[in-house]
């Protein structure tokens, strides 16, 4: 069966390079260096002006997200050159795990600097990656490897390859993270879930909550108290590199800038539970112009939002409700010789989903936020799916295509307003 998780990375990568072309062709005047969307106010680092890097189709914006993503990539070491040129350098410098891929491809091809191109092959390369093992991981369970595409088709992966953000690299990296972890290659697990969480900071959700079950796992086995609380101490602590590595990260950070990122976190970030959920839903239905930071009328048709939110809520709040079943039925089993790593991942996705429901303003205003949060949901459903078949199953499926093609419409939307 392994050509057709060959035949679904196919696929997958044929629709990434069709729509990096139309994108390249119509939204770039062809010239795909613009990709990462840099703009003339905050202008590039000396040494992408010294590498013939320019600004050509936003001289007077500050850029989009991607490519302040895509300037770190040249600077590990965080240097005055490049802080100058970022709006968040902390907040950025955070998500380093795509640039520093990047960054060891144009060491590989001798390059002195991270090229677009070299930032555009690295993001390739890691979700295409996400893709394959993920499919290959579906065909050993005797599932359908094209459950994949629940994923890969919209939300993050499309933004990360289109804009250059780094999202889409972070679901991948986590993808590979979970299915190491539930293949037993756990100091793979270990660098593939910091890598993740260098991507985006929440992923670190994946260690934390692992690390936390697998001690109350150890100690609620039988035996001795004190040998339950070491076995229990050890389990929790096995998961913590990830954690040791991103907290070093952060504190560099600070030495280097002055601020630690989380200062940066719009205070509209979250909310009370679906409570921005429902007001741009509202606004959406009411053809209202939803303003946040700008209207966004112009982008996308009428009702557009409201439908996104409405999937992103639903496939969320299903999930939710479908792993506190699950978790509810394990306990009462008394674990039923359930797997540490399974119930790990379990209460991974529901802290992901609590997450995701609680999502504030800033995240809510426009399909770009809650989106790209989307594609991890989708991920965890369809590995979840697979993995312990919770309740609703065959409705987690069908959200979670639903909402990736929700994105891949909002990524074509926003290319062709």
């Amino acid at each position: 069966m392994r050509h057709q998780a060959a035949t679904c990375t196919f696929i997958t990568a044929a629709f990434y390079l069709a729509l990096i072309s139309i994108s390249a062709i119509w939204s770039l005047d062809g010239n795909l260096s613009q990709y990462v969307r840099p703009g003339g106010a905050t202008g590039a680092p000396s040494n992408h002006i010294k590498n013939g890097f320019q600004i050509t189709l936003d001289k007077d914006g500050v850029g989009w997200d991607g490519s302040f993503y895509f300037y770190i990539a040249d600077d590990l070491i965080i240097t005055d050159d490049t802080i100058k040129h970022l709006d968040m350098p902390a907040y950025r410098y955070q998500r380093i795990g795509l640039g520093l891929v990047a960054r060891i491809l144009s060491w590989v091809t001798a390059s002195n600097w991270v090229s677009p191109i070299h930032f555009l092959i690295a993001s390739f390369a890691i979700i295409i990656a996400g893709v394959y093992f993920l499919a290959r991981f579906f065909e050993v369970r005797g599932a359908s490897p094209f459950l994949t595409l629940a994923w890969s088709i919209g939300g993050a992966p499309l933004f990360t390859l289109i804009f250059a953000f780094t999202d889409g690299a972070g679901d991948a990296f986590l993808a590979l993270a979970i299915v190491a972890l539930l293949s037993n290659r756990f100091v793979l697990y270990l660098v593939l879930s910091a890598m993740a969480a260098l991507c985006r900071e929440s992923l670190i959700l994946l260690p934390l909550a692992c690390g936390t079950v697998g001690c109350i796992h150890q100690i609620a086995q039988g035996g001795d108290v004190s040998h339950r609380l070491l076995r229990g101490l050890r389990a929790g602590l096995a998961h913590t590199p990830p954690i040791i590595v991103v907290a070093a990260w952060q504190i560099y950070i600070f030495a280097r800038t002055g601020a630690f990122p989380f200062q940066f976190t719009p205070t509209t970030q979250f909310s009370f539970p679906m409570l921005s959920s429902a007001r741009y839903f509202w606004q959406s239905i009411g053809h209202e112009i939803v303003s946040f930071y700008g209207n966004s009328s112009t982008w996308f048709p009428p009702f557009f939002s409201a439908i996104g939110i409405f999937l992103f809520s639903a496939l969320n709040a299903i999930l939710l409700i479908s792993l506190l079943v699950w978790i509810s039925k394990s306990i009462k089993t008394r674990g039923n010789g359930t797997d540490a790593a399974i119930s790990g991942l379990v209460c991974f996705g529901i802290a992901t989903c609590a997450l995701h429901l609680c999502f504030g303003d800033v995240m809510m205003w426009i399909p770009v936020g809650y989106v790209k949060a989307s594609s991890t949901a989708c991920l965890i459903a369809i590995l979840l799916v697979v993995a312990i078949r919770p309740p609703f199953l065959a409705t987690l499926v069908a959200a979670s295509f639903a909402n990736s093609i929700f994105g891949a419409a909002t990524i074509w939307f926003r290319l062709f307003p």
